[in-house]
């Protein structure tokens, strides 16, 4: 009880305060009556009480991210299966922050198209002499650069051939039929 009342009283405060702190590794669009009216940095952002101006900072320090492992085909028709760990900044908070409904999703998609045309692109032999890692953060770097992320680096976890197993249903019989490939 005496903490709910604790929670409401500081709640109550906010509303008055003509400030917020924005941490050091932070940094956000400020946000006044629905329209973005700037970007506060790290410190104290001076606005206007009662929630009429908000700050919606962003961690803008490195993060990363790994996607779910895929599998995907070469050029010569190898199944291959990779993983991809996404190493970023955030460099335009605003875009980020306005722009962006779900950057997590945003990144995880863009990596995992881009490692699977860059596999599809190649065959295994030629996939064994390029730099992967290099070509993987070019191109994420590009791709990203749009949503106010910069990719410092997009390295490959993981990464080779698999052979699958494959249960197919004989339609005439139904007795199952096994197929490696």
């Amino acid at each position: 009880m005496l903490s709910q009342l604790v929670e409401f009283i500081t709640r109550f405060f906010e509303y008055f305060l003509p400030f917020t702190i924005v941490p050091p590794w932070a940094a956000g669009p400020v946000i006044r009556l629905g329209k973005v009216v700037g970007v506060a940095g790290p410190g104290i952002c001076w606005h206007w009480p009662f929630n009429i101006t908000k700050v919606a900072h962003v961690a803008t320090v490195t993060q990363t991210i790994r996607p779910a492992a895929q599998t995907v085909t070469t050029g010569d028709g190898k199944s291959i299966v990779a993983a991809i760990v996404i190493r970023f900044n955030v460099s335009d908070p605003k875009v980020f922050v306005v722009d962006v409904f779900d950057a997590k999703s945003a990144i995880d998609d863009i990596a995992a198209g881009t490692l699977r045309l860059l596999v599809n692109t190649h065959t295994w032999e030629e996939l064994q002499d390029i730099d992967l890692d290099n070509e993987l953060t070019k191109k994420t770097r590009a791709e990203l650069k749009k949503f106010g992320i910069h990719v410092e680096a997009a390295t490959l976890a993981d990464f080779g051939q698999i052979k699958s197993l494959r249960l197919l249903l004989d339609k005439k019989e139904d007795t199952p039929t096994l197929l490696l490939s």
